[in-house]
């Protein structure tokens, strides 16, 4: 038996002119600090006042690197956020 240690990865997503942004993918992607090779990844969308919540594995070892993405569905646009 073993237990997991977790934190909780949460925000709000907004736009450069602060309007919530909903439906914009979170991504974190967990990586070894020894060699920086991938160890997991988590993601969710964020709801419609742009907020979101994660739970993520949490090791001493490892590096998270989140990344914020919202796609325009008239255009097919991409924006990094």
């Amino acid at each position: 038996f073993s237990l997991a240690s977790a934190f909780e990865f949460n925000g709000t997503v907004k736009d450069i002119n602060g309007n919530l942004i909903s439906n914009s993918v979170v991504n974190i992607t967990v990586r070894s600090s020894t060699n920086f090779a991938v160890v997991g990844y988590n993601s969710t969308v964020t709801n419609a006042s742009g907020w979101f919540n994660i739970s993520v594995s949490e090791n001493a070892q490892w590096m998270y690197e989140p990344k914020i993405t919202w796609t325009n569905l008239t255009t097919g646009a991409v924006i990094w956020i």
